[in-house]
C-alpha cells in the first residue's frame, strides 16, 4: 500500500507543478518492483531541492519508501521534465 502512496504522490506532483502535456507510468516486476513516473513538464533543479524541507511531496515520498525498504530517485532539470523511480527490492527469505 505504501508503494502505491509514493506513486500517487509523484502523480499528484505532476498535476500540481509540472505543467506537463504527458505523463508515463512504467511498472516492472522481476525479483523486486520498479515503478517509474516521468513527465515532459517544466522540471526543476533536483540537486537544490534534494534536502529542502519546504518541498513536502518529495519528503513524503522518501519517508514512505524508507518505511518499506524501497529507494526513491528523482531526476529532473529545468526545462526537461522529471522522472521519479521507486525501487522495492526482492523480499528476503526468513531464516528457519
Amino acid at each position: 500500500m505504501q508503494l502505491l502512496h509514493v506513486v500517487q504522490e509523484a502523480l499528484s506532483n505532476v498535476r500540481k507543478h509540472a505543467g506537463a502535456s504527458g505523463v508515463w507510468l512504467d511498472v516492472e516486476q522481476h525479483r523486486g518492483w520498479r515503478i517509474q513516473v516521468r513527465d515532459d513538464g517544466c522540471g526543476f533543479d533536483a540537486a537544490t531541492r534534494a534536502d529542502d524541507e519546504t518541498h513536502v511531496g518529495l519528503r513524503i515520498m522518501r519517508e514512505r519508501a524508507v518505511g518499506i525498504g524501497a529507494d526513491v530517485q528523482v531526476d529532473s532539470a529545468p526545462g526537461r521534465g522529471t522522472c521519479v523511480v521507486v525501487a522495492l527490492p526482492e523480499p528476503q527469505a526468513l531464516a528457519a
